[in-house]
């Protein structure tokens, strides 16, 4: 046990002179003109790494569709559904989408503002597009 012990202390104190011992080793290479110790970059583990923030930052400024729903113009959707504060609607391509309230839809950055028993509200800049059921 105080072998242990001894063994513990002897192994800190190890790693406190090799420490110490390569940081001057740096300076004596700061001092010659060399090369300087590596920077320290302490990272906020709740933010994304900058590879991942900057990709998206790339595709916000090309405007890169975000859903399969901004892929088409607002006017192509069909609305097939009302239930209760949802609505579903059907792409060109088949697809069935449920949507509601602040749902993005649309190429130019349209956004759901209402749904109603007959219609849906889509605003479209200073302007308002109704999605209605079709007439058969």
């Amino acid at each position: 046990m105080v072998r242990n012990r001894i063994i513990g202390i002897l192994m800190i104190v190890g790693l406190v002179v090799f420490s110490l011992t390569s940081l001057m080793a740096w300076g004596e290479v700061e001092k010659k003109g060399g090369l300087t110790p590596p920077s320290v970059v302490i990272r906020n583990p709740f933010q994304p790494p900058p590879a991942v923030t900057k990709r998206l930052l790339r595709a916000k400024r090309a405007n890169v569709l975000l859903s399969p729903l901004q892929k088409y113009d607002v006017e192509s959707f069909v609305l097939t559904g009302v239930v209760d504060d949802m609505a579903m609607v059907v792409s060109p391509d088949g697809a069935t989408y449920i949507i509601r309230k602040g749902t993005q839809i649309g190429k130019y950055g349209e956004e759901v503002v209402g749904v109603y028993r007959d219609r849906v509200a889509i605003k479209r800049g200073n302007k308002v597009i109704y999605l209605a059921f079709p007439k058969d």
